[in-house]
């Protein structure tokens, strides 16, 4: 009696799924000109969170590196975080019945972690890859959290690391700034003998005319 009724139930829920997966409009049309199915959302949704965790993670990675070559490698933990928050998003928005997001889009709750005035929770979600990790291994909740703490507080360090090196990149060099307001009077005094050599030039053609009349009447004179 108990399976007729799981049968009957299954059936009922089947139908309902079915009923209002044609209630949604298809979305788009594929490459071959064949409108969506708005029935396997769900499957698109997920896949897009698994390829989007890949994409989060390299990235970050990426963008760590650039900051602190090396050291900076930490924060690939931030994309496995972000990847997690994108897989979990997209699956729940696809089973609701939305349209999958694009691959690199940022979802609203990962928006809301990176956001500057919430620095906090952003160092805690950040190691908490780690920490999960550590707990499926069978590690002890507090040691867990423990581990944690270093990449978290890596991570930032990394941050701050990465804006000053971008702060000494955009201000300008002393020695140069230096040399710079050394060579202006230099400049100036180049530019003054520059004309002073023009004006000579100038005047040489009208001293050699001068020069040619005045010759033949000397040579009379004597």
């Amino acid at each position: 009696m108990s399976s007729a009724k799981t049968l009957i139930i299954g059936a009922i829920l089947a139908v309902f799924l079915v009923s209002a997966a044609g209630a949604v409009e298809p979305a788009y049309k594929g490459k071959l000109g064949n409108p969506e199915e708005p029935a396997t959302r769900v499957y698109k949704a997920f896949w897009r969170g698994c390829k989007a965790m890949k994409y989060q993670t390299v990235k970050a990675a990426k963008e760590g590196n650039e900051k602190v070559p090396g050291w900076g490698y930490v924060q690939a933990l931030r994309g496995v975080r972000r990847g997690t928050v994108e897989l979990a998003s997209s699956t729940y928005f696809g089973m609701a019945g939305r349209r999958p997001d694009d691959v690199e889009a940022i979802s609203k709750a990962n928006e809301y972690i990176d956001k500057e005035e919430h620095k906090r929770l952003r160092t805690v979600a950040d190691g908490l890859p780690v920490s999960a990790f550590l707990g499926m291994v069978g590690a002890p909740y507090w040691a867990a959290a423990l581990a944690a703490v270093p990449f978290s507080v890596g991570q930032v360090m990394v941050d701050e690391e990465g804006a000053r090196r971008e702060e000494l990149l955009r201000a300008p060099a002393p020695e140069a700034t230096a040399r710079a307001v050394k060579s202006v009077p230099q400049t100036i005094r180049c530019a003054a003998d520059a004309a002073r050599k023009a004006r000579r030039g100038e005047d040489r053609p009208a001293k050699l005319a001068r020069s040619e009349k005045s010759g033949p009447q000397d040579r009379q004179d004597r």
